[in-house]
């Protein structure tokens, strides 16, 4: 596959092309015969070492890893998922989000890739990037009622309430759609009252 110079920079500029010293070249497996086969891992192989290393609390060297498999093998979609997920733990939305666009040139209608990035918006508190991202994945993926309920949020943060209150009336109860429409106008109102302080 030819890259585009968007997505090279891309990669580039989220530190996407560093190498990886914790990743193997390559795999020695003893054939039925008693020969030894010399393989390249396999994506998934590289993914599970990611995530056992993240889960040993080695975070950099998962990061590392991951960083290496979404270069090496660019249609890894789960990579961009993980990848993405620790850097947004780590609070680093700006590289989150670069992941989750260059994931995006892969996948464009991966409905998980397009809500994690709305995710990553709505925590910088851009509210209409994120109701675009959520919209998308609503629409990738009409029946996940989580991607509705992420676009019904990110409209009620925006201020359009009764837009919202009708996304979450197309799935919810009434009285539960009510109750998520006074939670969210609770931290819309307190988020305006602490930016008028600043």
């Amino acid at each position: 596959m030819m890259w585009s110079f968007t997505r090279i920079s891309v990669l580039a500029a989220c530190g996407l092309m560093a190498a990886c010293s914790h990743a193997p070249k390559t795999i020695t497996m003893k054939t039925p015969d008693g020969k030894h086969e010399v393989m390249a891992p396999l994506p998934a192989t590289l993914f599970s070492m990611a995530r056992v290393l993240e889960a040993q609390g080695r975070h950099d060297d998962s990061e590392a890893l991951l960083r290496q498999l979404v270069v090496g093998h660019p249609d890894y979609v789960l990579a961009y998922y993980e990848l993405s997920d620790i850097l947004a733990r780590q609070h680093r939305l700006d590289e989150a989000l670069l992941v989750l666009q260059a994931g995006l040139e892969e996948a464009p209608q991966d409905p998980i890739l397009l809500n994690n990035a709305g995710m990553c918006e709505l925590m910088r508190k851009s509210y209409d990037k994120a109701f675009e991202y959520f919209k998308k994945a609503a629409a990738a993926d009409p029946a996940d009622n989580r991607y509705k309920a992420n676009q019904a949020l990110a409209m009620a943060m925006r201020g359009n309430l009764n837009d919202a209150r009708a996304i979450y009336g197309s799935f919810l109860p009434p009285e539960q759609a009510d109750q998520n429409m006074k939670i969210i106008e609770k931290t819309r109102l307190s988020e305006v009252s602490n930016a008028k302080k600043k």
